[in-house]
């Protein structure tokens, strides 16, 4: 059946050179010949209940118009949004992978936009492929099932692998956690397997241990890629997939990662106005909520009626490094530390943005040092932290030494 619009009140057809409609007549099987720059025809009906009519026309203008490019791959693009209006997963996904074909055969006419919309498709389309290989239980025969899972799992890494090759920051950092966090589930997984019940307490012991050195790889993979995705930090991107696998880092390697920055402080100091210390409390209540962005204005706010409150821009630091304002996040812990040098807290906080979030472990060693002085050596945390950068920074020497 043929596309066409009932809206009257405008053509959606081209021009004339008489002026009039170039719309064809019911019994003809040509479109214009003048091919329009956007589907226009299709559009008419975007928005409206009319989803079956709209998902006929952009079929239409996909299959007889494959170039000028753009308006092509946002037809494919339209289509797939549009399946899924239609709740019709299968036809998502056919046009998600035609975009795909479509984008990839472009050459020379591909844009940052076709990209973009590439990218995003097979990232969705690898999405199942995770799910179904975490579908994969493991059981006894331990060898078959974990075949099973292997296969899939690499189905589902290859689909984010291809995803990530498009270079869309936001593309590549879901696929680069979706992608640890399959490894760390299969060495979970192994973990948890089912054991043979024929085994005695030696064997099943014996077995538990090769069972972990088959995980222990997995985890070490899952580790690597999630500090590749974290390091995108000191780059300028910090968006929720970056903040995840710092999360998933803390957990698999707190001695390295499960370093949290400090509140502590005193409202208000001597000359702090009651009111403003008032705002100075709800600030810090708001940050204790993890409501960033609302403590962030409240300090802001606050801090322009006491502008050298200590524990105030300490927490604005906090604030700022949250919210991914690593340089903001600096000037406050720096403001802070001027304001009060005998105040530890920003000392801290500060090491904590440089080694983990900037990327710059020697000038954080100093601040850590600095608040171990301040508060008596009497954090044995911190204490645990310096050890560990002492002995990174003394690794990355000796790596450097040997360099050719």
């Amino acid at each position: 059946m043929r596309c066409r619009p009932t809206r009257r009140a405008s053509s959606p057809w081209p021009t004339s050179r008489a002026g009039g409609s170039a719309r064809p007549r019911s019994n003809s099987s040509a479109l214009p010949r003048i091919r329009p720059k956007r589907p226009r025809h299709a559009e008419l009906y975007t928005g409206t209940a009319d989803v079956a009519a709209a998902r006929r026309c952009y079929a239409e203008y996909v299959a007889r118009y494959p170039a000028p490019f753009e308006p092509a791959i946002e037809a494919r693009h339209e289509l797939a949004e549009l399946a899924a209006q239609a709740n019709d997963g299968a036809d998502r996904v056919r046009w998600l992978d035609d975009l795909i074909a479509a984008d990839r055969a472009a050459g020379a006419a591909r844009t940052d936009r076709s990209r973009f919309l590439a990218g995003g498709a097979a990232l969705e389309i690898a999405r199942p492929l995770d799910s179904a290989a975490r579908a994969v239980k493991l059981a006894a025969p331990l060898d078959r099932s974990l075949l099973a899972k292997k296969k899939a799992l690499e189905a589902a890494l290859a689909g984010y692998g291809r995803a990530a090759e498009y270079g869309i920051a936001a593309v590549t950092t879901e696929a680069s956690y979706a992608m640890a966090d399959l490894y760390r589930h299969l060495g979970q997984s192994l973990m948890e397997s089912e054991r043979p019940g024929d085994l005695s307490a030696e064997e099943l012991e014996q077995y538990d241990l090769l069972l972990e050195e088959q995980a222990f790889p997995f985890e070490e993979k899952a580790i690597g890629i999630h500090e590749k995705n974290a390091s995108r930090a000191a780059a300028g991107v910090y968006d929720d997939w970056v903040r995840k696998s710092y999360a998933a880092l803390a957990e698999m390697k707190p001695g390295r990662y499960a370093r949290i920055e400090s509140l502590d402080g005193a409202d208000a100091t001597a000359v702090t106005p009651p009111e403003v210390g008032a705002q100075f409390t709800a600030a810090r209540e708001s940050l204790e909520a993890e409501r960033n962005e609302e403590a962030r204005e409240m300090l802001l706010a606050a801090l322009q009626l006491d502008p050298t409150n200590p524990a105030g821009l300490n927490r604005l630091g906090i604030a700022e490094r949250r919210l991914g304002r690593f340089a903001e996040a600096r000037a406050a812990y720096e403001r802070a530390i001027a304001a009060d040098p005998a105040y530890a807290q920003p000392e801290r906080n500060l090491a904590v943005l440089l080694d983990l979030y900037v990327g710059e472990p020697a000038q954080a060693l100093a601040h850590y040092e600095r608040y171990q002085s301040l508060s008596g050596d009497v954090d044995p945390q911190v204490a645990a932290w310096l050890v560990e950068l002492r002995t990174r920074l003394g690794q990355v020497s000796r790596t450097a030494e040997v360099q050719p």
